[in-house]
């Protein structure tokens, strides 16, 4: 009986892992905040307070300092920027009026 539950166990496991690396559990998310560059070239960054997302992807890319709303599909994808919570495909939409407080102020 024991090893018949470890096999189901393994099972389970095996098929969420497959779940999740085929993107079946895709997040869309829909967040506020200021872009920033990343430390590696060309990466992008949107700062929501709370959470960082890679927004390398995003259609029209925004400018750093910006600030902004993206919706997109969060990503378990590895990205050359190394930083970020993935979101690809995402889309930028510039929010006017708003702005990201300095960096160089605390």
């Amino acid at each position: 009986m024991r090893n018949r539950q470890g096999m189901a166990a393994v099972g389970l496991a095996a098929a969420l892992a497959a779940l999740w690396s085929s993107g079946a559990w895709a997040e869309e998310v829909t967040v506020t905040g200021c872009v920033r560059a990343g430390v590696e070239a060309g990466c992008l960054l949107l700062d929501t307070g709370d959470k960082v997302y890679n927004i390398s992807a995003a259609n029209p890319r925004p400018a750093p300092g910006a600030v902004g709303r993206i919706t997109g599909t969060v990503s378990n994808a590895v990205s050359f920027c190394g930083q970020g919570i993935v979101v690809a495909p995402v889309t930028w939409e510039t929010l006017q009026g708003a702005t990201c407080p300095d960096p160089n102020r605390r």
